[in-house]
């Protein structure tokens, strides 16, 4: 649906080029739901850490940030957000992190400490009072964000996956028996 949105409000002046990038976004969402159900078939499972993040971006990321330029231009009151290539330049990309290996940040097993809970619920509170207030700049601060924490998921991820390798480097010293003395 985001990307016919698009298509319709951006991309059809771009002829069958616009058409071609249109079609794009969906295949790779495709694609990325096809890797996550082979995945599911995999004869080793992944390290339970690795539940805390997603594989590349999750198609309703994916969403919101193809329709960023949209949303920026209703609110900016700027047609160049909509431009064709402005549009079709952020179809490629968002379609490209959907299919890519980058592991982004997966908010749903994520715990809150006991202390941090009254702030969490208060930034909860005021996204949640922006979104409904002024959706148009909410929804774009939503996906500016979302596109800023991906660097930090990428780096947590490394640092974890080195944790997890120097721990498998470590062996067990064993007792080693003593000869008899005979």
């Amino acid at each position: 649906a985001p990307a016919l949105v698009l298509y319709l409000a951006a991309l059809r002046d771009a002829g069958p080029l616009g058409w071609v990038v249109t079609l794009m976004f969906p295949i790779c969402s495709a694609l990325r739901l096809a890797r996550f159900n082979t995945a599911l078939l995999a004869d080793t499972p992944p390290p339970a850490w690795t539940g805390s993040y997603f594989t590349g971006v999750p198609a309703p990321a994916g969403a919101l940030l193809a329709l960023v330029p949209l949303v920026v231009s209703f609110e900016a009151g700027a047609t160049w957000p909509r431009h064709p290539i402005v549009v079709g330049l952020v179809l490629v990309a968002v379609g490209g992190l959907m299919v890519s290996r980058l592991p982004t940040f997966s908010f749903k097993k994520g715990r809150i400490p006991r202390h941090l809970v009254l702030p969490a619920l208060l930034v909860a509170a005021l996204t949640m009072g922006v979104v409904v207030s002024s959706p148009w700049i909410g929804l774009s601060l939503l996906g500016l964000i979302y596109i800023a924490l991906i660097p930090f998921s990428w780096l947590a991820y490394r640092r974890q996956a080195a944790r997890d390798r120097q721990e498998a480097a470590v062996v067990p010293l064993r007792a080693v028996p003593e000869q008899d003395a005979r």
